[in-house]
């Protein structure tokens, strides 16, 4: 391990959202011997003091091994030394060896890693485009080191590695869980153990610790891998997904959806959508997603799902955050005299975990599923409902038809089955679908208390 570069900075400004701004962002390598006191570099220029606190920012340094990730990137051949803003370019100790609290001996100055770099928006106007957030998702940070021992460095010192904590995390592990992962409260209690840990750290650790135990499901968004992918009919896919740490899933409610967030590219914007889960809330090994490409025709599926169909393979990440939604067995009241779910074809996904709900809760109350569409039910999950369905006599299976609007005769004859007078009708399915058959059943007289619609990605 050595130092590759040592670069300091004058002052220089930058534009930023119409404000002028000072930014000692433009390293510069210098030649022959620099001294290092307890505030940095001999000659580098600190242009505001630190939040996090000035001593455990006096040096920044940055892995060499990651020039070659960025260069093509940024499309350019070659990367100045210094370009990130690091005042020591190293070789050989990345963000994946070096932990927390490593004491280094960097030529003859010791110097502490304190903590990963978050980037800010100076490093958006260094590169010249929006960068910063895809630079802290690489994980290709660097790190800041406070200073125990000043003492003069030169290009081509040794770096020797003098203490370690193997039970301190990496600074790739302090990135991910508190600015990824922060759902995991056993990787956040893994941080607060790191070796002489910053205060101003540990409160903020702290603080995101009470926030994934107290969570429902849990805090924020975390990475889920696809682990099969099981084309249901033409168009239509199923996607299991597991936690990309090995970690059990929590439980969830039949008829929630997850909350996914796909990115369409590293730089690009990123696209939100709520998808139903089709699976058991009792198998926390797994979730399952069904989606269908869009078409003219059927107008169910949503930007995200065509991306995520094109895109998504065995091996393959998303971040979700936990299920949620109304479209719940909670919904209905206890006294209720049935229970109707009346859904059209692909939409059967939430109520199918929705009845495997119903199952593993052993509801007591009649279960009466009107399927609409039936051709386009993928027959996979079809056959998994009438397998549910099959051992309980509370639980009614019927075909509804092919509903085209809801003055037909058959959307007519349909809302007629709903009877009782504390019934409750969960109804899923295009968006016009859902509209007109609610508004059916409503001249019907099924008060709107009493129905949970789902249209598109939304609940209501």
């Amino acid at each position: 391990m050595r130092i590759l570069s040592v670069n300091v900075a004058k002052p220089r400004e930058l534009t930023l959202k119409g404000k002028v701004v000072a930014t000692s962002i433009y390293k510069e390598p210098v030649s022959g011997p620099c001294h290092i006191d307890y505030k940095g570099l001999a000659g580098d220029f600190r242009v505001e003091p630190r939040r996090l606190g000035d001593l455990d920012h006096a040096v920044y340094a940055y892995p060499h091994e990651h020039y070659a990730h960025w260069e093509p990137i940024l499309e350019l051949s070659s990367l100045p030394m210094g370009y990130f803003g690091e005042n020591l370019t190293l070789e050989g100790l990345a963000d994946t060896q070096a932990r927390i609290g490593d004491v280094l001996r960097c030529g003859e100055a010791v110097l502490q890693v304190a903590h990963p770099r978050i980037p800010c928006r100076k490093l958006d106007a260094r590169v010249g485009r929006r960068f910063s957030s895809r630079f802290l998702r690489s994980r290709r940070v660097g790190y800041y080191m406070r200073v125990l021992e000043p003492g003069v460095v030169s290009e081509g010192d040794r770096v020797e590695v003098v203490a370690s904590d193997p039970n301190s995390p990496t600074v790739d592990e302090f990135v991910r869980i508190s600015q990824f992962d922060y759902w995991d409260a056993q990787g956040l209690e893994h941080l607060l153990q790191a070796r002489d840990l910053m205060e101003s750290w540990r409160d903020l650790l702290q603080d995101k610790l009470d926030r994934a135990r107290s969570a429902i499901g849990w805090a924020g968004t975390r990475s889920l891998k696809v682990i099969s992918r099981e084309p249901e009919q033409p168009g239509v896919v199923s996607y299991r997904l597991q936690c990309e740490q090995g970690r059990p899933l929590p439980s969830f409610k039949g008829g929630q959806a997850l909350n996914v967030v796909f990115r369409t590219d590293e730089d690009g914007r990123a696209l939100r959508g709520a998808l139903p889960l089709s699976s058991s809330p009792a198998d926390p090994s797994s979730y399952r997603i069904t989606i269908e490409h869009k078409s003219e025709e059927r107008g169910i599926a949503t930007e995200l799902e065509d991306l995520l169909l094109d895109s998504l393979e065995l091996g393959s990440t998303l971040r979700a955050s936990a299920p949620n939604g109304p479209f719940t067995l909670d919904s209905a009241p206890g006294a209720c005299d049935v229970i109707y779910c009346i859904t059209h074809g692909l939409a059967i996904a939430p109520v199918l975990s929705l009845v495997h709900d119903w199952v593993f809760r052993k509801d007591w109350r009649p279960l009466e599923i009107i399927l609409v569409d039936l051709p386009h039910i993928p027959p996979r999950l079809l056959s998994e409902l009438r397998e549910l369905a099959a051992p309980h006599e509370l639980i009614t299976i019927v075909d509804g038809g092919a509903v085209q609007s809801a003055g037909s005769t058959e959307v007519e004859r349909l809302v007629k089955l709903i009877r009782g007078t504390m019934s409750f009708v969960y109804l899923t399915g295009p968006n016009a679908f859902v509209d007109e058959f609610q508004q059916a059943l409503l001249d019907h007289g099924v008060h709107r208390r009493h129905m949970r619609t789902r249209l598109g990605a939304l609940t209501r």
